[in-house]
């Protein structure tokens, strides 16, 4: 799959996690939230829990989703700058939740799931 492709469907990946995510009762803050650590996919808001996801699209479910240790060390870093950044009550709670899209042939994608406390920091 060619950069562009690829671009183009993690962009389509985000928007309907963001439509998930909203169905389901959160508040979206922030997309694509950038800082010299990494990149947050979406930051939003459910009760008085802040949630870092990370959004993965695979083409076939044998595909690897979860995010390399690497990678949840740098949402961690963002997060952490996000959180001494931002002017948010201190005994909000947060996590790190994983929302994996897959493909199918004749829709745009086939299932959505949302791991909440995917990993921790």
């Amino acid at each position: 799959m060619s950069k562009e492709r690829a671009e183009r469907h993690g962009r389509w990946a985000e928007i309907a996690a963001i439509g998930w995510l909203i169905l389901t009762g959160h508040r979206i803050l922030h997309r694509r939230w950038k800082c010299h650590y990494g990149e947050i996919d979406i930051i939003a808001r459910r009760r008085k829990c802040l949630i870092f996801v990370e959004v993965k699209y695979r083409k076939t479910a044998s595909a690897t989703a979860f995010p390399t240790i690497n990678q949840q060390r740098r949402i961690c870093r963002a997060a952490s700058h996000f959180l001494q950044s931002s002017r948010l009550p201190q005994e909000s709670q947060s996590r790190f939740d994983l929302i994996l899209l897959q493909s199918h042939p004749k829709r745009a994608f086939n299932f959505i799931r949302q791991i909440k406390h995917a990993w921790s920091c």
